[in-house]
């Protein structure tokens, strides 16, 4: 059984392998190297139409001009300093950080990594443990179609401020599901517990917390450092990865299943108090939407988040006659974060 689990990871990367012959070269490449008809033929591969693709390539080559002018008008040979002595920048880097720290520390990856031991220690059989297993990656993607659809319109941060809570009650269930005890072979209250519980987990963070930090991460930074900015927020995800598999272990032996699922329970509700104090929206912002969004001090924009708690309280719960909160940002389309 273990040689068909290790064995059966290489199909899934032999397709993508396979697939990467056919993928047309990057436009944007081709326009940086001034190679505008091959840009042209490998955006007509993306788009529905020639006018689609004359319209997105413009949009590109104006979008490379932008960035170069930038680059210019700066004048900073060292890209790195920039990350954190540029407060524009440095809040980018600090929210991005933040997003993927929490798709680790919410404690997905010990789900894809030892969820298999956790279903059997719940009281699986180790088959009916890999059947599960294979389960929560099925719910986890399907679940992930509907941030196709509410990402760009109920807004990134609005997602991780609804799935966080709920992911949070689902780790903390899942943990005192073990507090169950197993009266049997025919006994499934906890087994039942448990698999609803992850399952469910693995609805929310499949629309939240799954596909909001690396889209956050790609669109915060500006364009003359975000391929610095988005390679930063990945290592912060990967490096958290790393210290998620190599403790859980460990704090599984010493804390038992209820302790380490109570901890990551608490970690998401660490997230959702940062995500709300300190994190921005970027929905449907232009460029220069996004630098006046960053520009706004992060001590500023957790004071006016609690200003606003306050508000909606007095507003829904007291019922309170109240005017609306001035927005926080002065954009073009008056969005208020």
């Amino acid at each position: 059984m273990d040689r068909l689990m290790l064995g059966s990871t290489i199909i899934a990367p032999a397709i993508v392998c396979g697939s990467i012959y056919y993928a047309p070269e990057s436009p944007r490449w081709y326009m940086s190297k001034g190679r505008v008809a091959d840009a042209y033929e490998a955006m007509r591969r993306l788009r529905f139409c020639d006018l689609q693709t004359s319209r997105d390539l413009f949009y590109l080559s104006k979008l490379l001009e932008l960035e170069n002018l930038e680059k210019e008008s700066l004048r900073r040979p060292n890209m790195l300093s920039d990350m954190w002595r540029v407060p524009r920048v440095r809040r980018a880097a600090q929210a991005s950080g933040l997003v993927m720290f929490m798709q680790q520390f919410c404690g997905f990856n010990i789900m894809g990594y030892y969820s298999a031991e956790v279903f059997v220690e719940a009281g699986f059989d180790p088959k009916a443990a890999l059947l599960a297993t294979m389960g929560t990656g099925l719910v986890n993607w399907i679940f992930a179609i509907p941030a196709l659809y509410t990402i760009d319109t109920f807004g990134r941060r609005n997602l991780l401020l609804t799935t966080l809570p709920a992911m949070s009650i689902c780790l903390l269930v899942t943990g005192m599901a073990f507090f169950i005890p197993v009266d049997g072979p025919a006994d499934h209250r906890r087994v039942g517990l448990v698999a609803v519980s992850i399952y469910l987990y693995m609805a929310f963070y499949g629309t939240g917390q799954g596909p909001v930090p690396f889209t956050y991460s790609a669109e915060a930074f500006p364009l003359y450092i975000r391929d610095l900015g988005m390679s930063y927020a990945t290592a912060v995800c990967w490096l958290s990865n790393f210290v998620l598999a190599i403790t859980f272990p460990l704090m599984l032996a010493v804390f038992q299943p209820q302790g380490v699922f109570c901890w990551y329970a608490g970690w998401c509700i660490i997230g959702w108090v940062a995500v709300f104090f300190t994190l921005p929206e970027t929905k449907s912002l232009t460029l220069e939407e996004l630098d006046c969004v960053f520009s706004v001090p992060t001590t500023q924009h957790a004071s006016y988040q609690l200003k606003n708690l306050v508000w909606c309280f007095k507003k829904y719960v007291l019922r309170r006659p109240l005017k609306p909160l001035p927005p926080l940002y002065q954009l073009k389309s008056n969005v208020n974060s």
